[in-house]
């Protein structure tokens, strides 16, 4: 009966009225277990693929003097072939897919996200590195979001399953 999106910039961008619930990403990683390298580390986690433009991340870590640059997650073949195998070397190097459970095995790889997507509206990679204090540097078109707390993440599910007029029209939870 109505559409959930993670962001109100998600929203807009499909033009669709809808009721926005953002990802609960505080419980997905565990402070107590941060311990970044301190080597001055880049970072690019989630699917490479063309509108991610991991290429364009690469390539800006590189500049700004990182002193490696791991990528992290599964890939696209024709966009991995032709923008990121030629720039993979011993300082640039692909990780493969973490499975979800390690993913404080993962963060604790790198200091400093870097994300120049063309277009993000609520990356998990962005909420969990901020939840750490990680350096993030990012394109604009990667939109930042305000993470509330989970139980008002909660709440909001359950007012939007608990309207029972069949329209919401433009209700918006969050």
């Amino acid at each position: 009966d109505s559409v959930a999106y993670v962001s109100e910039d998600q929203a807009a961008f499909h033009g669709v009225e809808g009721v926005v619930v953002p990802n609960p990403v505080r419980r997905m990683v565990d402070i107590s277990r941060n311990s970044p390298p301190g080597m001055n580390v880049a970072g690019i986690v989630g699917t490479i693929q063309t509108r991610k433009r991991q290429h364009v991340s690469i390539r800006k870590a590189l500049e700004d003097g990182r002193s490696k640059v791991l990528l992290f997650g599964d890939f696209e073949n024709a966009y991995f072939k032709s923008e990121i195998e030629p720039l993979l070397s011993e300082k640039v190097v692909h990780m493969g897919l973490f499975d979800p459970e390690s993913r404080m095995d993962m963060y604790n790889m790198f200091d400093c996200l870097y994300m120049f997507s063309s277009e993000e509206s609520a990356s998990l990679a962005l909420g969990e590195c901020r939840l750490l204090g990680k350096e993030i540097v990012k394109s604009e078109e990667v939109k930042d979001y305000r993470m509330p707390e989970d139980e008002e993440i909660v709440e909001s599910w359950m007012g939007m399953f608990s309207d029972t007029s069949p329209v919401m029209g433009d209700h918006r939870v969050l």
